[in-house]
């Protein structure tokens, strides 16, 4: 599994030059390959990559807490 990781507290918009880079490191790894994509700012969001006919996202703000068990509940 590949997890890619995006600090966009400072960027106000997901700039070319960030997917262009992201676009570029995805075209190196092989077809089969589990990818995550994990962004955080004020708020950290977990990307699912790859899902058929839509994409999906959990988001958890950084006011909360959260346990283990609360977020392995979100991913089953």
């Amino acid at each position: 599994m590949y997890l890619f990781f995006k600090d966009i507290t400072n960027v106000t918009v997901f700039s070319a030059h960030v997917q262009e880079s992201l676009q570029m490191s995805l075209s190196l790894l092989p077809p089969n390959a589990l990818i995550g994509l994990i962004t955080f700012g004020k708020m950290v969001q977990v990307h699912e990559l790859g899902c058929e006919g839509f994409s999906k996202s959990y988001v958890f703000r950084g006011t909360k807490d959260f346990n283990a068990k609360q977020i392995q509940v979100g991913f089953q």
